[in-house]
C-alpha cells in the first residue's frame, strides 16, 4: 500500500469513526426551541426526583433520573398546534417536534411553540440507554406545561469529613438560557420556583439507592453574573490586550460588558439540591467494627508473660497484618480526600498504640531478665579481660626468654660478663639487669599461670604495665564489696542482684501501659465520631 493511499485509507476511518460519536452523543435533553411571546415573562420550574441510582465517592459524582417540568402562559400556543394539525392533515407536513416524543404517530406537532432552553451545568454525561420523554400540554388559555425526564450523571465537590456519617448535599445545577433578548421590547423571562419532590413514583419496598437515603430536596433559583463575569473572577492568566472582547480583561474596570448586560446576557440558575445520609450501620459493620476489634485484640499482649518476647511480638506483628488486610478492603468503599477522615484518625491511633505496645514488650522483657543481660555482660567482658591478660603475658614471658638468651651471649668462656654490652639493660621497663646472673634459669613455661574462667578484672593489666600487681594475682579487693553494701540502692543495681524485682516492676509497667492504652481507645475512638458525626 502506498504512503498516500494509506493516508488516505486513515482518513476515511477517522471521518467513520467521527461521525459515529456524534451520532452517539446527546444534546442537552432540556434544550428549548422558539421565542417568547411578550405575553411570556415568567417560567415556573418544578423538579422531582424519581431515582437516585448511584453516588460515586471515588469520582466524586452521582447518578440520577429526574422529572423536570416547567409552566408558563403563551396565549400563541394553542393556535400554533391547532396549525400544525391542519398542515400535518391536508399536506405532506413533516413534523420536527412532536408534542409527544414518544409517540411515533397521531401525536400533535409542537414545532413554532416557545420552549425555555437549559444548559446542565455540572452534567458530566447522559445515558444513552435510557430514552429521553419529553411531553408538552398545551391549556385552552395559553397555559403551557412541559415535562421531561433526564437520566444523567452529575459532579460537584463532595466534603467526608464525617466518614462514615455523612451528610452531603447533592446538586443538580441548571443555567437558563434567555432567548427574549431577540425579541424586541420584551422585558425578559423571569425564573421561578415552584414544586419539588424526593420521589416520583413508589415501586417496591425497600432503599432507594446502595448505601445512600434521601431526606429531603430543596429547589433555589439564583440570579448572577454572565459566564465571560464567572470565568473573569477565576482566570489566573489575562486576556491578550488585542484582544476585542476579553474574558479577563487587564483593567477590572473595562466596559467590555457594558453591552453584554445591555443585552440581558445575565444567567438565572436553578439549583436543585438534594440531602442525603450515608447507612452508617453499614459502615459500622463492616468498616468502624473490625477496626475496634483488632485494636482490643492489641491489648491482649499485656496479659502475656513479660519475659516471653517472642510471643508478644507474635501477638503484635498479627494484629498489625490484620489491619492491614482490613485497610485493604475498606479502600474500596473508603473516599479519597486531602485530609484525615474520622475512621483513618482511628486507624492512625491504633498504629500508634501498637508502636507503644511493642517498645514496652521490648523494656518490660529487659527488666525481667535484666539480671541475666548483666551476668552475661560481666563474663563477657572478664572474658575480654583473660584474652589481654594472657597476651600480656605471653609477651612478658617471650622478653624473659630473650633477655635470657642475651644474657647467655654475653659471658665469656671464663663465665664472666662483657662489659658494656647492651645486655646488661633489662628490656622490660627498661631497668638494669642483676649483677648475679649465676642463678638465673630459663623460665619453665609449664609454671606459668593459666587462664581460667573468673580470671581477674579488667584493671589487671593495667596494674600490671605498672608493676603492682603480678600476672595471676587476684585483684578484687573489698573496697568495691564495701562501696556497693553502703552506696544509695538503684533500680539497675536491684535489678541486677534480684530477677524477681524485675518481674514485678515489668507487671507494674504492663498495668499502667495496659490503663493508659485503654484509656485512649476509650476517649479518643468516641471524640472523633461523636465530633465528627456531621
Amino acid at each position: 500500500m502506498t504512503p498516500r493511499r494509506g493516508r488516505l485509507v486513515r482518513g476515511i476511518l477517522a471521518t467513520c469513526v467521527l461521525t459515529k460519536v456524534s451520532e452517539a452523543q446527546q444534546a442537552s435533553p432540556l434544550a428549548g426551541f422558539g421565542l417568547p411571546s411578550l405575553e411570556t415573562t415568567d417560567v415556573y420550574v418544578n423538579v422531582f426526583l424519581e431515582r437516585l441510582i448511584d453516588v460515586d465517592v471515588k469520582q466524586y459524582r452521582h447518578e440520577s433520573i429526574m422529572l423536570f417540568g416547567m409552566s408558563w402562559l403563551d396565549p400563541r400556543a394553542r393556535g400554533i398546534v391547532e396549525n400544525n394539525k391542519v398542515l400535518m392533515d391536508t399536506e405532506n407536513y413533516s413534523c420536527s417536534v412532536p408534542c409527544w416524543s414518544n409517540v411515533l404517530e397521531g401525536s400533535p406537532c409542537c414545532d413554532g411553540v416557545y420552549a425555555p432552553s437549559f444548559n446542565f451545568a455540572n452534567a458530566v454525561g447522559f445515558s444513552q440507554d435510557r430514552q429521553v420523554t419529553q411531553e408538552f400540554y398545551i391549556g385552552p388559555d395559553g397555559q403551557v406545561m412541559s415535562i421531561t425526564s433526564v437520566y444523567g450523571s452529575y459532579f460537584q465537590p463532595m466534603s467526608f469529613e464525617n466518614y462514615p456519617f455523612t451528610s452531603m448535599d447533592l446538586m443538580v445545577a441548571l443555567d437558563f438560557m434567555d432567548t427574549s433578548m431577540f425579541v424586541e421590547g420584551h422585558p425578559g423571562v423571569t425564573l421561578r420556583p415552584s414544586a419539588a419532590g424526593p420521589r416520583v413514583f413508589e415501586l417496591g419496598l425497600g432503599d432507594d439507592s446502595p448505601q445512600w437515603n434521601v431526606q429531603g430536596v430543596q429547589l433555589e433559583v439564583y440570579t448572577g453574573p454572565p459566564l465571560v463575569d464567572r470565568i473573569r473572577n477565576y482566570a489566573t492568566v489575562l486576556s491578550n490586550e488585542d484582544d476585542p472582547a476579553p474574558f479577563a480583561p487587564l483593567n477590572s474596570t473595562a466596559a467590555f460588558n457594558s453591552w453584554v448586560r445591555e443585552q440581558k446576557y445575565d444567567r438565572q440558575s436553578v439549583f436543585f439540591i438534594m440531602r442525603v445520609d450515608r447507612f452508617w450501620q453499614w459502615n459500622l459493620v463492616y468498616g468502624v467494627l473490625p477496626v475496634l476489634l483488632c485494636a482490643i485484640l492489641g491489648l491482649l499482649v499485656f496479659f502475656q508473660d513479660p519475659g516471653d518476647l517472642g510471643a508478644r511480638i507474635s501477638v503484635i506483628v498479627t494484629v498489625f497484618l490484620a489491619m492491614t488486610a482490613i485497610q485493604f478492603v475498606l479502600n474500596d468503599s473508603t473516599p479519597q480526600s486531602t485530609y484525615i477522615q474520622p475512621l483513618q484518625q482511628c486507624i492512625l491511633i491504633i498504629y500508634i498504640c501498637f508502636s507503644v505496645s511493642a517498645i514496652e514488650s521490648i523494656v518490660v522483657y529487659n527488666m525481667v531478665h535484666w539480671k541475666t543481660f548483666s551476668s552475661e555482660r560481666e563474663a563477657r567482658k572478664e572474658s575480654w579481660s583473660k584474652y589481654k591478660e594472657r597476651l600480656y603475658e605471653w609477651r612478658h614471658y617471650k622478653t624473659l626468654r630473650e633477655r635470657d638468651v642475651r644474657i647467655n651471649e654475653d659471658v665469656d668462656e671464663h663465665g664472666h660478663r662483657e662489659y658494656g654490652s647492651d645486655s646488661f639493660v633489662d628490656a622490660v621497663d627498661g631497668q638494669p639487669a642483676l649483677d648475679d646472673i649465676s642463678g638465673l634459669d630459663k623460665p619453665d613455661a609449664s609454671k606459668l599461670p593459666t587462664p581460667s574462667i573468673g580470671f581477674g578484672p579488667s584493671g589487671l593489666l593495667r596494674r600490671l604495665r605498672k608493676g603492682v600487681a603480678k600476672p595471676g594475682s587476684d585483684t578484687t579487693g573489698g573496697r568495691r564489696l564495701e562501696r556497693a553494701d553502703t552506696a544509695k540502692p538503684t533500680v539497675l543495681g536491684i535489678l541486677r542482684e534480684d530477677s524477681d524485682y524485675g518481674k514485678a516492676l515489668a507487671f507494674h509497667v504492663d498495668k499502667w501501659t495496659f490503663l493508659l492504652e485503654t484509656l485512649c481507645y476509650v476517649i479518643a475512638i468516641p471524640v472523633i465520631f461523636g465530633t465528627q458525626s456531621g
